[in-house]
């Protein structure tokens, strides 16, 4: 791992130990954006084992979405992400 890698890791670790995280996600700015998350593709077959770097398995995926779920984020189709920003109706 390079010097600089290994600064920014130690940086990010630093905040999420002083709750910086949980502060800026609390934030009334964090509520007025969205964080949108784009994947390569998901598997339909087996692209997963021959191009690992552009596509993952289905149940992965699942199991994503559940843990963010879990954390209590709210994950939304883009469309309706957008119509509910312009709207100040975000979860």
């Amino acid at each position: 791992m390079s010097g600089l890698k290994t600064i920014k890791r130690l940086c990010l670790h630093t905040c999420k130990g002083l709750g910086m995280y949980r502060e800026l996600g609390n934030s009334r700015w964090r509520r007025r954006r969205l964080l949108i998350l784009c994947y390569h593709g998901i598997s339909i077959e087996d692209e997963h084992e021959w191009k690992p770097a552009l596509f993952m398995p289905p149940d992965t995926f699942e199991a994503r979405l559940e843990l963010l779920r879990a954390k209590g984020y709210h994950v939304l189709p883009l469309h309706e992400a957008v119509d509910r920003l312009y709207t100040d109706d975000l979860p």
